[in-house]
Parts: structure tokens; C-alpha cells; sequence
């Protein structure tokens, strides 16, 4: 036997780059991880000279750990005899420990290179495994995946890592450092008064995240946190589903009068977790229904003595009802019967009441196991729950009302559906009957019945013969021929689904499908296996008989995963499109004829037949396949409690559930949570949501409560069904904290105009999604690429105007790049999008893009001309989630949403609204997650043409040139404008500013670079007063602009510290300018200047406007009228060179200063005519100046 030693704790635990490097909780993560290699360590040399992959013995020794906790848990709570004489010195665990230490403190020899305690550890896995017999030890065998012992032949790679670990493992001292650890497991956990499946689920979740390497037969453990995220697999936070289930079982526990229910009732109670993992909701129901139970026989009047015949002890009888009968030592009113009665309860309520799937088998031993600890009854082997919780694929399963009819949808979009549908018809035309024959006399709605009928039978057993009830669930569930048949073919029908080729015996086609039973049933018992489908109907069928069949109540937290990430995407997307679609007319005609022919079970369930059609038309994602299988698999008047990803609440594609859950279904509660203080070990920018419904009836008012950072929620608030409608014909929920922000919301809502519809000329705003930034479509590549291909930046020859621009020492050149194949343009990601504008608005900055492409291949494809691009990776908690900018004819990413309208005025304004307070406002209310999509932005309410017509109120200025049907002066006139010179501060623009000056001639009085807003003095000005305009035409006042822009005040130093920060609104405008000081910011200047009082206009020659009157030099207005260099719009008094120069400097950069008007404009037009003759377009379609 070999005997290795344990690792140091700083060992040799490999850091893989980036992230994962970083592990959480890291001391006790990394004790955990030890132990792990300390366990493998003495087998590596031998596994690696076998040749047998790392992962098996991965496996082995993380069971190995977890029976080490299981067993360390089990002692404490008494259900291994610790106390025993013989099994506490010679077996137990703790007595190890203690010895252990003992030896070591007392310096009796080395532990190292002794291999005393391992061959302990082992019979002590054998002694829960098989029992004992023995009168000196007896002890129950328990059995249980997660203690079967390893076997050297066997079939199972992990069981012949077992059995290699049995003969190789640590010698004493590796054992001791191992059973040290243990302890940091439990605190990791939450202590040692932690659930039991929180216990295991940490252990289980964190380990996940390890892979195994051998090299040179070392072992060494790498943190690879993609396996985690892949599976799903985060444990819920005890509190969370805690909460949950009180939400989602309190209205089942009590009658009409709100009056707890009889025990028989409770005790009737049908619970499931279909994504149970290790169980942590079932642990949290488990507790919650045996209060209940508890409360219930004692308000009930269900305890009374019991006549023992023994004066000297007094006893009490429970009477529970459906014929459940306890006898308690102690009387009535004795403090300690109470606990008595809830430990006996808990075994009642876990075998009654609970039922759980998982895909992953580990998890689901790990839950029997959380569940065995939590019953504290050590008569019961650790298989008592196999029937209850079982290993399948929830979303992958057959129903009884499916089987009679072939799944023509198998082979759709496949090039056999022709040849298939045809044959279908002659088989229907032939009327052959399509009622599936079975093996034996059983019809399937009969082979459910007596299913069930046993399953009752066998629950009436008493809980003191748990081995009768084993085996006879195994003689006469497991065991029933009849069933074992009909489970093949409905094995047989879901492998239709994941099999490959034509018709032929492996996937039979109609006419052999029919005719021959037994066609196509070795592909379908090996999919079977592979896939584990789960038929839910004859897994759990005394849950689908009776008068109600269903679930009385889902719940769980489900894996959140996108199916296009799977490498099986093609397969589970033809699944799922299959089902929410059956095989059309043909389909539908099997189905009647199946109805006609009396078979019951098709009419049952025919609602099943279809179980997901309310997916939407965006990828699949399991979160929503799971939320519709749940509401198929409740009964009328059930209820669902689910932890789902924030996006139910607004995303397009979840919208039909929505609208099912609302129409339906009594939608009670919507609970938001953010992940900033991260109760799930993801991205802190995700937000995820608890969601209780009731099946049955229509929703009016549901509760709903946002921005919850701890697993107790606050009270939310009362949405009504018509606000809901109101707001967005998807249904979507903003986040809304309370009535004031309501109103503000359902005000701008009703005032303003959805984008898609917003027309201020000729049609709506079209959105659009150019390039895919994930590969790139091969049109273009990373800077790094380019270059090492000879790349280098665009350089224009002497006399062109680009070179001009160099010459004059501000603008670069034109940002372009070239290679022996032309010219090369930046690619616009959504990184580069800034308010208003490219990367940085200084021009000599230039644009940095990520990656360039081909010119050629850009011109030669769509998406051509200014657009205004949206920033879509976002959230509602960074500085500004609204964030568009202007971009000349550039590709673009699908990270940069594109919205264009016909005209490039049009344009302008758009960028000015978008960016406004206002509308950024109802942005962060509407994004729940982390991208603004289309979905979001076209329900932006815009202002009414109407108001945007107005003339600004702000100031007194001479009429502006007529614009389209806006009007002299406007608002819509004035926000363009200063969008113009916010956004338009490169060369590439240079025809834009040729097209504005058509329009606007007097753009030309002041030369053209002087008009670029590239000070934080000038942006700030201009920003400012766009905002208020955008107010203004929203119809704000000033208590509505307080109710967006409040605790914007603060000092820098209190918005510097972290603390103070986490108390103010998470959504709140307070990021912006808060470096600066109160009076230069950007809120704090729209707050004042929106209140008359806070208006001031200078004198004539007193100062700087932010639109009209920016000096030509920064010292005196030039080459403007005296009427307006006189005015300003909104001037912070006593002007803004004395409020924001101090603060933020100049109002004009050097390079701005001197230039003369009619030589600057001459640079623009001839900049724009060497842009149209290189083929760059202002508007698609035209190119040039046209």
C-alpha cells in the first residue's frame, strides 16, 4: 500500500491567468483544494502510468471529501453512534481526529510515512456502506452512489478510481491535515449549525471549479471557473430560498379563513424542485412544512395522552391523520415533546412531501444526502429517497398524451421531412391505427394508475420498516413489466429528436414505427442514457393521478444558461422549436384520431403536448424553458417560486411568459435583486429576480420590489394591471422605488411618443446590428493583426487637406489606417461610444479603435452613412446607462446599436435626447440586465413634435433659419445644434458641417473648429443647457428634475468614500462630475438653472454664451452680432467663464484660438470632398454632399 505525503498548504495549487487566478474566499477555498490533491497525490503515479484521464480521479477524491463531511456531520448530529463503545474508539471520525492530534501534540513518533488511519477511514466507508450486523455494532447498511465502494472492473472510470484510492492513499500525517480541513468546509458552509445542504452544496459548488493535472504523475489542481458557470451550478444562498418558499407555500398551508390547514392536508402537500442541485430549496421546504405541521396538531387539538399503562412515565399520541399515528414519550405540555414531535415530523414531510430532479447525478446523491442528515433519523438507509429524487433532464421527457402520435417536428427542417410526411399520410390514409401498441395488456393510462395505486401503498408502511418499503418499491415500480415497456418507447419517441440520418431502422420512420415496436429501440436506450430523459408522468406518477393532477408547488433556482453556448445547441433547439410546434395538419390529425378512439390520456394532458410555446422568438434560454415546463407541471390553483435572471422582468423574449403568467395566472410578487454585494458568486452588474405566481384566474396588481441588495427584500410596491399594459405592450416592469418615481415615469410615458413611432419627418428611427463582434464574420481584425501584416496609420500626402490638418498642429490626420491593399477603417465597438461622441472628444486624441477592416469590404456592404450608435453593454447602476454617440461612416459592431432617420438634422436631435437626463432616466428603469436593446430603446418616450417646436424660453435670441417643421428658434432647432458641436469634433464629420451650413449660414460667421465643444468648460455648457431643453419639451418642471438629479450634492469626499456611496440610490445620477465640486456640475448646474430664480443674462460684452456667443479667441465674441454674443441661453450667474473656468478651464483649446472663419471652412469642404471622393457617405444612398 502506498503512503504519500500531504502537501504543504502553500503547495502547489496551480493559478490559471486572468480571473481565475483570483479564487474566492480563497484561504478556506484553497484548504479545500489541498485536501483534494493531498487525496490524490498517493495514486497519481499509478493512474498516470495506466494511461486513464485526470477527471475520474478528480471525481473519487472529491467524493472521498464529501463523505469525510457527511460523516463529520452525522456523528454531530447523533446519527452515528459516537457513544458507542466500540464504534467510538475504533471507527468513528472525531475519535480519529482526536487521536490524531493527540499523537501529534504529544510528539509520540512521526506521522509521516505511517499509513495507520487510512485503512480506518476505509472500513469506516465500508461500515456506512454495507452495516453492520454484529450485536457488539449494530449498525443499519445505508448503501447510497456516494459510499458505494470502488471496483476495480468495473464499467465506471470514477469506481476504478475509488478502489485505486482504497489501496493508495496519505499516510497519517496527510490523513490529519485532511480531517483538519473539514473544519474550514464547515466554515466556508456558515458553521457547524449550517443545513446540511448547504453543507454539501458549498462543498460540491466551490470544487467544481478545479480540474485536475497530472504531470509527471503530480498532481495539481487548476481553477477553471468556465465548469462551474457551464453547469449552473451556485448554490442558493440559505436566506434566499428561505424566503422563497415562505412566499410560495404560506397560501397553500391555510384555508379560505386564513386558517391553517389539518396536518392530513399539509402532509398532502406535493413540492418539487425540478433543478434541485443539492437540494437547497428542498431544505428550506423541508423546514418550513414541518413548523407548519408542527403548528397545525397542536391548534388542531391532535395531542392528548396516551394510555401506556405506565404510571411513572407519562406519553402523548400525535394523530396526523391518513392513519399517521405517533407516540411520544412525555406529556402534552413538556417542553422537550415539541422538538420529539418536529424530528419525527421532518421524516413524515420528506417522504410525503418532496420531490426533485437534477441533470447531474452527483448532485442529486448529494441531495438524498442533505436530506438523510436533515430527517436525523438513523433507522433510514440513504436510499430511502431514490424514488423522490431522481437524475434525469427536466426539459427532455415524453407524455402519455404524445406517445400515440409520431413526432413528425422530429425531422423538420431536416432533408428526409418530405419522404417522411408523405409516408405519414399513407399511413393515414391507410387507417392504420396510430395507437402505439405495448408490450403486455396494459394501455399507458393504466400502467400510471397502478403505478400509483402501489406507490400508495407503499407509503402507508410504517416508517419504522424502511427496508419493506425499499424493497417493494423495487419488486413492484421498478420491477412492473409493463412499465419497463412503456418507458422504452416513450424512450423511443424523445431519441427520434436526437438522433442523426434518414428513415431506416435506427430512426424508424411512420409505417415501421407503427408496425414494428421494437424498430429504433437500441439508438433510444442508448440516447436514453446519454441524454437521461425524464418522463415526469411515470418517474412520479402518483403526482400526475387523481382529480388534480400536478404539483401543488414548484420552486428552485434553475440553471441560467443560453442554449447557443451548448455544443449540442442544434439538437436541444430542434427539441424545443419541435415541441412548441408540432408536426402541423398532419400532427393534428393523428391527434384527433387518437381522441376519437377514446384513449383517455391524450385528453388529459393535451395541453402538455405542446409544453413551449410561450419561448418568444429570441435564443433559448433555459431560465424561461424551465418557468413554462413548471406552469404545465403544477396542478390548477398551483403555485411557482423561481430565483430567475432579472431579464423575466423586461426582456423581449420573455414577454409571453409574462403576458401567460398575467392572463393566466395571479401574478403576486416580483422581487429584483442586484448582485453588487454578490449573494451569487457572478458578475456583480447581474440582476436576478424572485417570482411567485398561482396558476389559475387573471393578474390585477402585482408586487413588486427593486434593488434589493440583501436576501431579505423590501416591501415593493403595487403595480396594477393597467400601468403594466400602459407602459409597454411587451409588459415589461420598470424599476421603480416608490409613487413619486411612478408618476415621473407614467407622466413621461403618456406626454411622450415611443421611438418606433417618433416621426419627425418622413418615417421612424430604424435600428440596426451591423457586425458581430464575437467573430468578427471575417470582415475584419484586432489592431495587433493588422499591423503585423505591415499596417500603418493613413499618413495623406502634401496638399491634401487632411495633411493641412496635421500641418496646423491640432487635428491628426483622418484616423484611418492603409496596407498594400488600401485603406483600413477603425471598427466602431461599443467601448468607443461615448455621450454624444467617439472615444475621446479631443481630436488630437484621435479614435483608438480595437480592430480595423477593408475599407472595400465596408463600402461594399449595408449600413452605410452617419448614424447615431447606442452603447448596448450597459446597466442602470454606471454613470449614465443611456449612452449614444455620433459616428461618421464607420462600421459598427453589434455592441454599438445604429438608429438612423432620413435626415441628418434628425439625426442630431435624436443624439441630443438620448443623451438628455430625461430619457436616461427611463433608461435605467427599463434595463434590467446588462445590455439596452433594441426592445428598450424603441419604447423610449420621445417629446411631441408640438412641444419640440416651441420656441425656447431659456433666452432671448435673434430667429434661427427655418428647420424642417420644427420653426424658427426652436427647442428641436437649438438641442440639434449644440449636438452638432458635442459630437461632430473630428475631421471625418467635415460633411456633415458643410450640409449644416446650407442650413444653419451662420455656422459660417465663426470658423469651423472654433465651434467644436472639445473643454470640459464648453461640454459641460452645452450639456447643460440641453438638458434643459429636453425637460422643457418633456414637460418637466423643476420638482420633477430634483426627483432625477437628487443626492447629486453631496461633497467629492463623501461620494468618495465607498460607505457612504452604498446608501444613496443605486440608480441614482450621483456618479456624474462627482470629482468636481457641487457648483461645476453637470446635475447641479440642470437643478439650478431649472429654477427661474437661478437665471441670469449677462450684459451685452459680459461673457461667453454656451451656444452663441463662444468667444473666436476665448477673450472677445468675433465674427457674431452684438444682439447675440449678448444673450445666452443658460448662464450660471455671473456668467460661465466666472462659474466653470475656474473649475474646468478654457472655454476654447489653444488650437482654437486665431483661426480664421473663411480659411477654416475652406479646410472643411475641401476635408469633405476628399472623404466623397474616397466614397465615404453623409446619408445612405447618397454619397458626398448629396
Amino acid at each position: 500500500m502506498s503512503r504519500g505525503r500531504f502537501p504543504g498548504r502553500d503547495g502547489r495549487l496551480a493559478a490559471a491567468e486572468g480571473h481565475s487566478q483570483r479564487t474566492p474566499r480563497s484561504g478556506r477555498v484553497r484548504g479545500m483544494v489541498s485536501a483534494l490533491e493531498g487525496i490524490v497525490a498517493p495514486a497519481a503515479h499509478e493512474w498516470t502510468r495506466l494511461g486513464l484521464p485526470e477527471e475520474p480521479l478528480r471525481l473519487a477524491a472529491m467524493r472521498i471529501l464529501l463523505r469525510l463531511v457527511v460523516i463529520r456531520r452525522a456523528e454531530g448530529t447523533g446519527l452515528l453512534p459516537c457513544d458507542d463503545p466500540l464504534y467510538g474508539p475504533s471507527y468513528s471520525l472525531s475519535g480519529l481526529h482526536r487521536r490524531l492530534r493527540g499523537e501529534r501534540l504529544a510528539g509520540e513518533g512521526s506521522l509521516a510515512g505511517r499509513g495507520h488511519a487510512w485503512p480506518r477511514v476505509q472500513a469506516l466507508f465500508q461500515l456506512v456502506w454495507a452495516g453492520s450486523d454484529h450485536p457488539a455494532l449494530p449498525i443499519r447498511a445505508y448503501g447510497g452512489e456516494l459510499f458505494e465502494p470502488g471496483r476495480t472492473g468495473s464499467d465506471s472510470p470514477v469506481l476504478q478510481a475509488l478502489a485505486l484510492l482504497r489501496v493508495n492513499g496519505p499516510d497519517d500525517a496527510g490523513v490529519l491535515e485532511v480531517l483538519d480541513r473539514l473544519g474550514e468546509c464547515e466554515r466556508l458552509a456558515g458553521g457547524p449549525e449550517a443545513p446540511a445542504a448547504r453543507l454539501v452544496g458549498t462543498l460540491y459548488e466551490e470544487l467544481l471549479e478545479w480540474r485536475l493535472e497530472l504531470e509527471s504523475g503530480e498532481p495539481r489542481a487548476v481553477n477553471d471557473r468556465s465548469r462551474r458557470k457551464g453547469t449552473g451550478s451556485f448554490y442558493t444562498p440559505p436566506e434566499l430560498a428561505r424566503d422563497l418558499v415562505r412566499r410560495t407555500l404560506d397560501p397553500l398551508l391555510v384555508d379560505v379563513k386564513n386558517h391553517l390547514r389539518p396536518p392530513e392536508e399539509l402532509l398532502s402537500l406535493r413540492v418539487c424542485d425540478p433543478a434541485m442541485g443539492s437540494g437547497s430549496f428542498l431544505s428550506a421546504a423541508l423546514e418550513h412544512l414541518s413548523e407548519a405541521v408542527v403548528r397545525s396538531a397542536q391548534q388542531h387539538g391532535r395531542l392528548r395522552a396516551a394510555h401506556s399503562g405506565r404510571e411513572s412515565s407519562a406519553a402523548t399520541l400525535v394523530d396526523l391523520g391518513r392513519d399517521i399515528r405517533l407516540e411520544l414519550p412525555g406529556a402534552a405540555d413538556d417542553p422537550l415533546l415539541e422538538e420529539s414531535l418536529r424530528v419525527r415530523v421532518r421524516r413524515l414531510v420528506v417522504e410525503n412531501c418532496l420531490w426533485g430532479v437534477d441533470l447531474d447525478p452527483v448532485a442529486v446523491e448529494l441531495a438524498r444526502t442533505a436530506l438523510w442528515l436533515e430527517t436525523l433519523d438513523r433507522r433510514l438507509p440513504l436510499t430511502f429517497l431514490d424514488h423522490k429524487l431522481v437524475s434525469g433532464d427536466a426539459l427532455v421527457g415524453c407524455w402519455l398524451s404524445d406517445l400515440p402520435v409520431y413526432p413528425l417536428s422530429a425531422w423538420r427542417h431536416e432533408p428526409a421531412a418530405p419522404q417522411v410526411n408523405a409516408e405519414a399520410r399513407s399511413v393515414l390514409l391507410a387507417k392504420t391505427s396510430p395507437l402505439l401498441p405495448l408490450s403486455g395488456s396494459g394501455r399507458p393510462e393504466s400502467v400510471r394508475r397502478r403505478l400509483s395505486g402501489c406507490l400508495d401503498e407503499l407509503r402507508a408502511i410504517p416508517i419504522e420498516f424502511p427496508d419493506r418499503k425499499r424493497a417493494g418499491y423495487r419488486a413492484r415500480v421498478l420491477g412492473d413489466s409493463e412499465a419497463v415497456a412503456l418507458k422504452g418507447q416513450m424512450d423511443r419517441w424523445c431519441a427520434l429528436w436526437f438522433t442523426q440520418g434518414g428513415p431506416g431502422p435506427e430512426r424508424p420512420g411512420p409505417r415501421l414505427w407503427y408496425s414494428c415496436p421494437d424498430a429504433g429501440m437500441e439508438p433510444a436506450a442508448r440516447a436514453a442514457s446519454t441524454r437521461r430523459f425524464l418522463h415526469w408522468e411515470l418517474v412520479f406518477p402518483d403526482v400526475f393521478e387523481g382529480e388534480f393532477p400536478g404539483f401543488d408547488a414548484l420552486l428552485g433556482n434553475p440553471p441560467w444558461e443560453v442554449l447557443r453556448s451548448r455544443p449540442d445547441r442544434f439538437l436541444l433547439s430542434r427539441w424545443f422549436s419541435g415541441r412548441a410546434c408540432p408536426g402541423g395538419p398532419l400532427d393534428a390529425r393523428y391527434r384527433a384520431l387518437s381522441r376519437k378512439t377514446g384513449d383517455p390520456c391524450a385528453a388529459d394532458a393535451e395541453a402538455r403536448s405542446a409544453p413551449f410555446v410561450e419561448q418568444g422568438a429570441s435564443d433559448h434560454n433555459t431560465y424561461r424553458l424551465f418557468l413554462e415546463q413548471a406552469w404545465h407541471l403544477i396542478r390548477a390553483g398551483g403555485r411557482l417560486g423561481f430565483l430567475v435572471p432579472g431579464g423575466i422582468a423586461s426582456d423581449r423574449g420573455a414577454a409571453p411568459l409574462r403576458r401567460l403568467f398575467l392572463d393566466q395566472g395571479e401574478w403576486e410578487q416580483l422581487i429584483s435583486f442586484d448582485n453588487r454585494r454578490r449573494l451569487f458568486p457572478v458578475d456583480g452588474r447581474l440582476k436576478f429576480c424572485a417570482v411567485v405566481v398561482r396558476k389559475g384566474g387573471r393578474t390585477e396588481r402585482v408586487h413588486a420590489s427593486f434593488g434589493n441588495e440583501t436576501p431579505v427584500p423590501a416591501e415593493g410596491v403595487a403595480w396594477s394591471r393597467e400601468l403594466i399594459e400602459d407602459h409597454s405592450a411587451q409588459l415589461a416592469f420598470p424599476e421603480l422605488s416608490g409613487g413619486e418615481e411612478i408618476a415621473l415615469f407614467t407622466a413621461l410615458h403618456r406626454a411622450g411618443i415611443p421611438l418606433v413611432r417618433w416621426r419627425p419627418s418622413t418615417r421612424a428611427a430604424s435600428y440596426a446590428r451591423e457586425l458581430d463582434a464575437g467573430n468578427g464574420e471575417g470582415l475584419f481584425a484586432p489592431v495587433p493583426d493588422w499591423l503585423a501584416r505591415g499596417a500603418v496609420p493613413y499618413l495623406p500626402e502634401p496638399g491634401e487637406p487632411a495633411a493641412d490638418h496635421q500641418a496646423a498642429g491640432f487635428p491628426a490626420a483622418l484616423d484611418l489606417w492603409k496596407d498594400r491593399d488600401g485603406l483600413l477603417l477603425p471598427v466602431v465597438h461599443g467601448a468607443l461610444v461615448l455621450p454624444h461622441g467617439l472615444s475621446n472628444p479631443d481630436p488630437r486624441e484621435g479614435i483608438s479603435p480595437r480592430d480595423l477592416m477593408p475599407l472595400d469590404r465596408y463600402f461594399r456592404g449595408r449600413g452605410r452613412g452617419l448614424k447615431v450608435a447606442v452603447r448596448r453593454v450597459t446597466n442602470a447602476t454606471n454613470t449614465r446607462t443611456l449612452i449614444a454617440g455620433l459616428v461618421p461612416d464607420l462600421p459598427c459592431t453589434d455592441k454599438a446599436a445604429v438608429l438612423t432617420l432620413p435626415a441628418v438634422e434628425e439625426m442630431l436631435l435624436l443624439l441630443a435626447l438620448l443623451n438628455s437626463f430625461p430619457l436616461d432616466f427611463v433608461a435605467r428603469r427599463i434595463c434590467a440586465g446588462t445590455n439596452l436593446d433594441r426592445h428598450h430603446l424603441m419604447r423610449l418616450p420621445m417629446p411631441s413634435l408640438s412641444n419640440l417646436g416651441r420656441i425656447s424660453s431659456l433666452a432671448d435670441h435673434p430667429p434661427d433659419p427655418p428647420w424642417g417643421s420644427l420653426g424658427s428658434g426652436s427647442i428641436g432647432v437649438r438641442l440639434a445644434r449644440n449636438a452638432l458641436r458635442l459630437g461632430a469634433c473630428h475631421p471625418l464629420f467635415a460633411p456633415l458641417w458643410v450640409r449644416c451650413a446650407e442650413s444653419w449660414p451662420e455656422l459660417l460667421q465663426r470658423p469651423w473648429h472654433a465651434w467644436w465643444a472639445v473643454t470640459p468648460a464648453t461640454r459641460t455648457a452645452l450639456k447643460v443647457e440641453n438638458d434643459l431643453l429636453a425637460a422643457s419639451a418633456c414637460g418637466l418642471g423643476p420638482e420633477a428634475l430634483d426627483l432625477m438629479l437628487e443626492e447629486c450634492g453631496h461633497p467629492s469626499e463623501r461620494l468618495a468614500d465607498p460607505a457612504f456611496a452604498a446608501t444613496l440610490d443605486r440608480r441614482g445620477f450621483w456618479r456624474v462630475d462627482r470629482e468636481r465640486p457641487p457648483e461645476a456640475r453637470h446635475t447641479e448646474l440642470v437643478r439650478t438653472l431649472s429654477r427661474p430664480a437661478g437665471r441670469r443674462f449677462p450684459a451685452e460684452g459680459s461673457g461667453g454664451s454656451a451656444d452663441t456667443a463662444l468667444p473666436a479667441t476665448g477673450r472677445s465674441p468675433a465674427g457674431r452680432p452684438p444682439s447675440e454674443s449678448a444673450t445666452t441661453s443658460v448662464p450660471a450667474a455671473p456668467g460661465w467663464e466666472q462659474t466653470l473656468v475656474p473649475h474646468l478651464g478654457p472655454l476654447l483649446a489653444p488650437w482654437q484660438e486665431g483661426l480664421d472663419a473663411a480659411d477654416n471652412w475652406k479646410l472643411c469642404r475641401e476635408t469633405a470632398g476628399r472623404l466623397a471622393e474616397l466614397g465615404f457617405r453623409l446619408l445612405p444612398g447618397r454619397t458626398g454632399l448629396l
